[in-house]
């Protein structure tokens, strides 16, 4: 890929290339999507770390993930990593509503009575479901991590769209929730909290029409 970053015009095949990609994300057939997650994850995760190389070091921890950041730039200065990430600024838009759109459901957890009347968590693993949960999940975070605010307005514009019955389903509505719940801590506390108000109130909303 950074081959074909060098000239102008492999860089317009490149970003055609990726909109087709994009295109075929959408394609309903699981192994193809399969496919295109693997591809996304690794293309994302290569960005999310060099924009990581401008930060002093530290490590950060987002639910689970684990990326160790170090200090120094890519190709000597911040910014050429600053370059890549507007190149590519169309086509992660374009990703992370492919993310909100299609995101796998987690791990669902039931609070239920046994046969003495004890309340306990029952888990349901669905383990191909909750891999492809797992891959997204950081795919998106990582996302998040590159624009906060794009993913932020991404999934209230989403959930606007659920609102005013533009886009209304309920496979529409459970896997913005999911998504939203899959970047938990990815976000810094005062925008997570702001952020998370605004869905909860545009979740009530929804529930009195």
């Amino acid at each position: 890929m950074r081959i074909l970053e060098l000239t102008q015009e492999n860089v317009a095949a490149l970003l055609m290339g990726l909109e087709y990609l994009i295109g075929i994300s959408y394609v309903d057939d699981t192994e193809v999507f399969k496919v295109c997650l693997d591809y996304w994850n690794v293309f994302v995760l290569e960005l999310f770390e060099a924009h990581n190389q401008m930060e002093p070091a530290a490590t950060v921890s987002m639910m689970g993930l684990q990326a160790q950041m170090v200090p120094g730039m890519v190709d000597g200065t911040g910014t050429a990593v600053q370059q890549r990430r507007q190149l590519y600024s169309g086509p992660l838009s374009k990703l992370r509503m492919l993310m909100i759109c299609r995101m796998a459901k987690p791990e669902e957890v039931l609070i239920v009575k046994d046969e003495n009347g004890n309340i306990v968590r029952e888990t349901m693993k669905d383990n191909d479901v909750l891999v492809q949960y797992k891959i997204m999940r950081e795919t998106l975070i990582y996302l998040s991590h590159l624009d906060h605010e794009d993913t932020e307005q991404q999934m209230l514009k989403k959930l606007s769209k659920q609102l005013n019955g533009e886009d209304w389903s309920w496979n529409n509505l459970n896997t913005l929730c999911w998504a939203i719940g899959s970047i938990s801590g990815s976000m810094v506390e005062e925008q997570e909290n702001r952020f998370l108000v605004m869905v909860i109130r545009d979740l009530l909303n929804l529930c009195n029409l």
